[in-house]
């Protein structure tokens, strides 16, 4: 929420934010997207009984702690310890880690109290060219086109491909509900999900430009590396430890 970037011109953050220019200034300053639009991997709350997204509270509630700030991975978390619903007050903790060599992020959602009302939200930005979805297998992605601007320059670099997936736990999934912002008028891909008995649910999201080591231009490119990733995901290696026989005399 407190995220403020100046002169953001050619930054590939712009297809996550929402951007406002202020009268008084011409600097560019991003904002993280309204609600109906979660970015790559964001979230929400979701009111099963009114049918609405509830967003985190606005300011400067709660705080945020840096767990780790390496080489080899970065965890930061936001804890909001009394967030106001309209039947109770929860507690909520948002993890968020990246590890060196993995183009997933983790974000793991804890929220204690919030009964059977409610249900986590998150998803993408529906990009326009190509999407879709495994409730069996546990993912979402979309796919589209970004233009940089390069302000300083003055010219203008050819459109280049852009992907953003999601996996997410099959068995904690409710539904989906795609979702329009309507300040921002971005659509969103969105999966609901049921938090397991300890109020958690883990999932990860990444973000792929069109160029660079993990170029992908095509529809069939992008959805095979998502498929791979989501059965590498869900169907972890699994040690057997062998007793070590007696040596022989």
């Amino acid at each position: 929420k407190q995220l403020n970037i100046y002169k953001a011109g050619g930054l590939s953050l712009d297809g996550f934010v929402h951007q406002v220019v202020t009268p008084s200034d011409t600097n560019i300053i991003m904002t993280p997207l309204p609600v109906g639009g979660f970015g790559c991997g964001g979230f929400a709350l979701w009111d099963k009984a009114n049918q609405k997204l509830i967003p985190p509270p606005e300011g400067t509630r709660g705080y945020v702690r840096v767990l780790a700030n390496g080489p080899v991975r970065s965890i930061v978390q936001w804890i909001i310890p009394d967030w106001q619903l309209s039947t109770n007050t929860v507690h909520f903790t948002s993890t968020l880690s990246i590890y060196a060599g993995h183009e997933w992020a983790e974000h793991r959602i804890k929220v204690q109290g919030l009964g059977t009302r409610y249900r986590i939200a998150t998803g993408v930005p529906s990009l326009g060219i190509e999407s879709s979805k495994n409730e069996k297998e546990g993912w979402l992605w979309t796919l589209g086109e970004q233009v940089v601007d390069s302000r300083n320059g003055g010219t203008t670099s050819a459109p280049t491909k852009l992907g953003m997936g999601l996996l997410y736990p099959a068995g904690r999934l409710d539904t989906f509900q795609d979702s329009v912002s309507p300040d921002s008028k971005i659509g969103s891909l969105t999966v609901l999900l049921n938090p397991d008995e300890r109020g958690e649910v883990v999932y990860r999201f990444v973000a792929v430009c069109g160029e660079g080591e993990m170029a992908m231009q095509t529809k069939g490119e992008w959805e095979q590396y998502v498929q791979i990733t989501a059965t590498e995901n869900h169907t972890p290696p699994v040690i057997n430890f062998v007793p070590q026989k007696p040596a022989k005399k």
